[in-house]
């Protein structure tokens, strides 16, 4: 976790309140010892309780402003 980042997240101005959400959960499961956030979108989903489709959208928005990069795992 780095709070820094969940800090960070908390005070963007985001014009999607389950976008920024989305966005403090996986701040929330960054680690900081290997540069990354790994949470599963079911994981988010179950978080932010919401559907794991809604997670996906809002991930590709967070995508698009260019405050997240997502990398597809096999």
């Amino acid at each position: 976790m780095s709070g820094k980042l969940v800090f960070a997240a908390l005070e963007a101005d985001l014009p999607d309140h389950l976008a920024k959400l989305v966005l403090i959960v996986v701040c929330d499961h960054y680690n900081e010892s290997q540069g990354y956030a790994w949470p599963s979108v079911e994981t988010i989903a179950r978080k932010c309780c919401c559907s794991e489709r809604s997670v996906r959208n809002k991930l590709r928005l967070l995508e698009d402003l260019g405050l997240i990069e997502t990398i597809q795992s096999d």
